[in-house]
């Protein structure tokens, strides 16, 4: 069986008979995918950077402008009397990022039923090599763990004591926001969170925005139904119609990201020094996770599993994080990553072909890291939060870890997962999601390239461990004797 990386696609299983053939014919169509991803994906990136920084700067310009032509009071007769006409313009060119911020809330739901659902199914379908494939599931969950762990360390080492609450209603800075736990009882907050997994109305759960219910019973819908479910085909179905909203949500982004920043930061444009300080942090929260994840953790991992130099093989993904780097989807870059994996690494196209697509599907390490940096100085910036406790940590870390699971290889689908986390969380959408949305472009293209590394080494360690077993090309370029089809069911297994 062969799995499309996109979102929402179909899984068609494929006869066995003529799988050489197939595996062939895969590779010349990653090929051809590849000649128009590398000229397409090039100028998309430059064209959506230069949108959406085109987009914050006019808000920012805008709001400044109005800002001090048209204040929001003015006195008359020596009385001090709203100004109407001004707070009415404020007000109409705030209102696009009130109508994009709706829009893309009414996506996230069925976004997280539908993905979850069929990413499980999709789990459940890995029926041959099952040895393999339970190895590697088992493995991309546990290095998306690490890397919530990661993400929520050097969030709480770098942004914590150097965020502080940014009052849009003052000119002053509060106190340092500090991670210590709420005056509730740590382990009272710890077992509550933990209850919500369990859902207590399929119905009002959903209406109510609690979304670890909602989770839960997306797993059990996939974990449970039938293969020949007509629900399957529904899901998939709505899986496309909330891809292409999605992606018409990141198009227009820049028109809502401009509004958004416009109705809350423009006003108070003279202390965006300060407010691009934070941004600073925040971006070496993110990366220093990032580093430490593809630096440290993976090639600690890997070495433990095959006794090789990780940063070998790393070497040689380089082509494919160049690509990660231009069109900041795992699954666009799915073919270069392949022919790294095949021509540079010596994994065999079959163990590629099963390895290398499930993982840009369900290992999201570089989001898994991104996901709590971005929440938690979110939550600090806007002040939502008095002290980071406990419970906040365990919530925004588990949550991450599923969203990070179900998140579209597109780019910036994390923006509409980021809202799912911050509402498990009770921190609301303003003008800190703003100030992510806006550069949230800038990371998400180092997330994507930690993604493919992480795909690729795992990719190396499944050739190591499994390739003498079906009689393949081991990642040291060894042949071995028997059977060329991995994907042929072992013996004993």
């Amino acid at each position: 069986m062969f799995l499309d990386a996109s979102f929402g696609s179909r899984f068609t299983p494929r006869p066995r008979a003529d799988m050489t053939k197939i595996v062939a014919d895969n590779g010349a169509l990653m090929e051809t995918q590849h000649v128009g991803c590398a000229e397409r994906v090039k100028e998309m990136a430059k064209i959506d950077g230069l949108r959406m920084l085109l987009g914050i700067v006019l808000g920012l310009l805008i709001g400044a402008l109005v800002a001090e032509t048209c204040p929001e009071t003015h006195v008359v007769n020596g009385v001090v009397e709203e100004n109407e006409g001004c707070k009415s313009v404020m007000v109409l060119l705030a209102w696009p990022g009130n109508l994009w911020m709706r829009a893309l809330k009414a996506a996230v739901l069925p976004m997280i039923v539908v993905s979850i659902t069929l990413s499980c199914v999709m789990l459940r379908k890995q029926s041959n090599a099952k040895a393999m494939g339970r190895f590697v599931i088992v493995y991309y969950l546990l290095t998306t763990a690490l890397a919530v762990l990661e993400g929520a360390l050097m969030t709480s080492v770098i942004i914590g004591p150097n965020v502080k609450f940014v009052n849009m209603t003052t000119d002053e800075f509060t106190p340092e926001a500090r991670f210590v736990s709420g005056d509730k009882m740590v382990v009272s907050q710890v077992l509550n969170t933990l209850t919500t997994l369990i859902p207590e109305n399929i119905i009002n759960d959903p209406a109510q925005l609690q979304i670890l219910p909602v989770i839960s019973a997306a797993i059990i819908l996939g974990t449970l139904l039938p293969e020949a479910s007509p629900y399957l085909q529904i899901c998939e179905d709505v899986a496309g119609v909330v891809e292409k909203v999605v992606r018409f949500l990141i198009y227009v982004a820049p028109v809502g990201v401009g509004s958004l920043v416009f109705g809350e930061l423009g006003q108070h444009w003279k202390r965006l020094g300060d407010i691009i300080q934070y941004i600073g942090y925040f971006i070496a929260a993110d990366v220093a996770g990032l580093l430490l994840h593809l630096l440290v953790v993976l090639p600690a991992l890997f070495y433990l599993m095959t006794g090789r130099n990780p940063y070998v093989v790393l070497k040689n993904v380089v082509p494919a994080m160049i690509v990660a780097l231009s069109c900041s989807s795992s699954a666009g870059t799915l073919p270069v990553t392949t022919r790294c994996a095949v021509e540079k690494n010596n994994v065999s196209p079959a163990i590629s072909s099963f390895v290398l697509p499930l993982g840009a599907t369900i290992n999201m390490d570089g989001s898994a890291i991104g996901f709590p940096a971005r929440v938690l100085f979110i939550a600090l910036i806007q002040g939502s939060w008095d002290s980071i406790s406990a419970a906040h940590l365990l919530t925004i870390c588990l949550t991450s870890a599923l969203m990070s699971v179900g998140a579209a290889p597109i780019p910036s689908a994390g923006l509409v997962l980021l809202t799912v986390i911050m509402d498990a969380v009770n921190v609301p959408i303003g003008y800190g999601f703003g100030l992510i949305a806006a550069i949230e472009w800038i990371p998400d293209r180092f997330e994507t390239c930690i993604n493919i590394c992480g795909d690729s080494l795992a990719a190396v360690i499944v050739s190591h461990k499994y390739a003498e077993s079906f009689g393949l090309s081991d990642s040291n370029g060894q042949r071995r004797s028997r059977s060329s089809s991995i994907l042929a069911e072992p013996r004993g297994v």
